[in-house]
């Protein structure tokens, strides 16, 4: 017969500048079907707009062996826990709910599918605070309240977002950014959704609990997202730009992480929120150098994907939601009419209409071919997605084709642009 030990050792901690409550009970035993928790008591903290309630659980193999996790409501009722869609490690589970700020207690049951061992559960509640107490608190404690709540990132062709920094979602600045970031090439941009609830009062306060879940309760160095999403559409930035996420089944090198808050399984987001998306997707896509519409080799997870992917092209996950991941092919080709749009301004049609540039997109040289020279100048310029100027030829050519060299280049998206006499035309190239 298999020993079995049980061994309950309750240990609290209280991160008072977080007001997260955590406890961590060590459970040396298997189970067959279920598991249920003892009545875990809540505080009655003012001035919160809910309370995030979010578990951990450790165990051998114990991802696989977990059919459903439930917490008990304000109402007694057992719900089941949105399931995480970072759940990828196989001997950890996690999971987080918003409670009612009213709720006196709660519980937990976890039915297994099959034999489990579990090692230890960890169970934290975190209360937010709503996010104008916090800035009425903050301006009382300095005397002085940062004002710049947004921030625009690196310009491109594309206009740049606006962002809600981390010193406004978070004003007692006690929500620390991770302290040594890895950077990343990023050539994938990765849409999530949080599996959370789809409406709030304060998403600041959501967004501080997501931080909260992710560092206090999953162990990890930061928020994993990128930028975060409201559903009005607004951008909170999340891990610092450029640098390595925690959201795409632990194959994070080379992507940006983009998740819009709430579930969108059965749900369609709103308009504004989609819009918001499509305008950060263009502009990381234009700053990058990205194909917005291309299928490339993502190394770190060892398949081709496309350059615009939901989470579960990565991962066995439900992320982003289907009503979502139905809406990528369309955003995609939007996206891509963005970025071709970005530096329409100033072209002329009828220079456009009588020039061809080919193959497109290419591998070494272009070929530019015009029907209509005579002694006009034609002048060719080439320009990365930042808007750098890569290529020039401003010699005094007259020929009706001209084959342009450009092997130097490294893979990614350009802007051929072509002036005669006081006429301009730009074309999108691809180099491959």
């Amino acid at each position: 017969m298999k020993k079995i030990v049980l061994l309950f050792c309750l240990i609290s901690s209280v991160l008072v500048a977080q007001e997260s409550r955590t406890t961590l009970l060590k459970v040396e035993k298997q189970f067959q079907q279920t598991y249920v928790s003892d009545l875990l008591e809540m505080e009655q903290v003012a001035n919160n707009p809910f309370v995030a309630f979010s578990i951990r659980v450790t165990g051998n193999s114990i991802s696989k062996a977990i059919e459903a996790v439930y917490y008990k409501d304000i109402n007694d009722e057992w719900q089941l826990f949105p399931i995480d869609e970072n759940n990828f490690e196989v001997n950890n589970y996690h999971a987080m709910a918003y409670l009612d700020v009213k709720s006196k207690q709660t519980q937990v049951k976890i039915v297994f599918k099959e034999l489990a061992t579990l090692s230890d559960i960890k169970f934290n509640f975190y209360y937010p605070y709503e996010t104008s107490f916090l800035e009425t608190k903050a301006q009382k404690k300095s005397g002085y309240l940062d004002t710049a709540k947004t921030k625009t990132l690196a310009s491109c062709n594309c206009a740049a977002p606006t962002v809600i920094t981390r010193s406004t979602w978070c004003p007692n600045n006690d929500c620390p950014p991770n302290s040594n970031p890895s950077s990343t090439d990023v050539k994938f941009l990765i849409v999530h959704h949080t599996a959370g609830a789809n409406t709030s009062s304060d998403w600041a306060a959501v967004v501080r609990s997501i931080w909260n879940y992710h560092v206090n309760t999953n162990g990890w160095s930061d928020v994993g997202y990128n930028f975060l999403l409201d559903k009005e559409g607004n951008v909170y930035e999340g891990r610092e730009d450029d640098t390595t996420g925690a959201h795409f089944s632990g194959h994070n090198s080379g992507t940006s992480g983009m998740s819009l808050m709430g579930t969108y399984t059965t749900v369609t987001p709103e308009t504004a929120m989609i819009n918001s998306l499509k305008s950060l997707l263009a502009w990381k896509a234009c700053v990058k150098g990205i194909d917005p519409i291309a299928t490339k080799y993502h190394a770190s997870s060892g398949s081709y994907i496309q350059t615009i992917s939901g989470h579960r092209d990565g991962g066995s996950t439900e992320c982003p939601g289907q009503k979502v991941y139905d809406m990528l092919p369309t955003i995609r080709t939007e996206v891509d009419g963005i970025l071709s749009g970005c530096v329409a301004l100033g072209i002329d049609d009828e220079l456009f209409n009588k020039v061809k540039v080919y193959p497109n997109p290419f591998l070494d040289k272009i070929a530019i071919e015009t029907s209509f020279l005579d002694n006009e100048v034609l002048v060719i310029k080439c320009f990365d997605v930042t808007g750098r100027m890569v290529f020039e030829d401003d010699n005094a050519t007259k020929k009706e084709k001209a084959e342009i060299d450009l092997s130097f280049l490294s893979s990614g998206v350009y802007w051929l642009q072509l002036n005669i006499d006081n006429k301009t035309a730009r074309f999108k190239l691809i180099k491959s």
